[in-house]
Order: structure tokens, then C-alpha cells, then sequence
């Protein structure tokens, strides 16, 4: 959902991003993009209703039982919502409150395969002519004994999995939005022997 922000109080981000990532009704991680440390509980409610006032229209709303509910998403960057609040703190003189993180490359390449996934296929180990019994080696240490299962699944310290399951576990990630990147055959990743057979259609 590249094109939602989703704006949030909480008292501990990290721990607020994690319950964000356990739901199964989200299909793409969040990834923690700034924080703004305020002295009030539900601050958020109250940029929320200065984005409103603004008039960016960002709001990712539906109507039940004849009520407009906002969940907190917005359909705006992150980085216009960053300036923002970088208004706010300077004005406010609470810059030293404001922190933006730094989107590590990895969590930038999920983000990249999490919208290309939306538009492919899922992945079947048929469309690069894999067979189950076929061994796989996993990215970050190749010793790790993987095999095919099914056409969907792989065999892994006696456990069967998914590659985005495999990844997650490996990585001790629930961030991991594709799993054909972290894993190769023949030293190539399942993602590029993909994209070489031309699977996309």
C-alpha cells in the first residue's frame, strides 16, 4: 500500500509497528519512516484534523451505518507529512523531539517486491522448471540443507514452508514481503531465474 502513510499515537513505536506487522489483515509490512514525541496522549488526532483543515484531502475513509470512519491512513507521502511535522516542531521549538529513521535497503527492496508482487503471479517452482527433491540454498548461508516440496512449498529441519515463511524465519523478519529473493539455485536467485524464464503474464 506504497501509496498510504498511516499516522499513529503510541507509547513505544517499535513495539506499535510490531503489533502492526503481526495482523494478517494488512497485506504489506509497515515500515517506521519518523516519530514525533509529544506531551499529550492522541496527538494524532489533532494532525489529523490539521491535514483536514489543510484541505490534502488524504483521508482513506468508507462509510458504515451512515458514519465516516478514518483509520488513520492517509493518501499522502511520507515525506510531505514529515515536513509537517517539521513545521510544527520548529515553531514549537521541539525539533529535538522529531526523529526520522533511515529505510535500510532491504526494507526498501520488500517495499519494491510487495508492489511488484501485486501485479505477478504467485510464484510456483514449475515456471523456472524446478521439481520437487530439488535442493535450494538460502542467500545468507548456503550449508543450510532445503528442498523442493511442491510445486509451492519447500522442506526445511523437518518443517514444511513457504520461501516467504522460510525467509521470515532465517532472517527472524516479518518484514519479508518476498521470498524468491532470498533464496538461489545454481547461484542464481529464484527471483532472477523468474524474470530470465519470463513468468511475468
Amino acid at each position: 500500500m506504497s501509496q498510504f502513510v498511516k499516522i499513529g499515537y503510541c507509547d513505544d513505536a517499535e513495539h506499535y509497528l510490531s503489533d502492526l506487522n503481526a495482523s494478517w489483515s494488512v497485506p504489506y509490512p509497515f515500515h517506521l519512516y519518523a516519530t514525533y514525541a509529544t506531551p499529550e496522549h492522541l496527538a494524532d488526532q489533532v494532525l489529523h484534523e490539521l491535514i483536514d483543515r489543510l484541505e490534502l484531502d488524504p483521508y482513506a475513509c468508507d462509510r458504515q451505518e451512515s458514519r465516516m470512519h478514518v483509520r488513520g491512513f492517509f493518501e499522502i507521502s511520507p515525506e510531505d507529512v514529515y515536513d509537517l511535522l517539521e513545521t510544527i516542531a520548529c515553531i514549537s521549538g521541539t525539533a529535538n523531539e522529531l526523529r526520522r529513521y533511515n529505510t535500510t535497503v532491504e526494507e526498501l527492496q520488500d517495499a519494491r517486491d510487495a508492489e511488484e508482487s501485486r501485479r505477478r503471479e504467485p510464484f510456483r517452482f514449475s515456471m523456472i522448471d524446478l521439481r520437487p527433491g530439488t535442493s535450494i540454498q538460502y542467500i545468507h548461508d548456503s550449508s543450510l540443507q532445503i528442498r523442493i516440496k511442491d510445486d509451492r512449498h519447500v522442506e526445511y529441519a523437518g518443517k514444511t514452508y513457504s520461501l516467504i515463511g522460510l525467509a521470515q524465519e532465517l532472517k527472524g523478519d516479518q518484514d519479508v514481503c518476498s521470498g524468491t529473493r532470498y533464496f538461489t539455485y545454481l547461484g542464481d536467485t529464484l527471483l532472477d531465474l523468474r524474470d530470465q524464464a519470463g513468468t511475468d503474464e
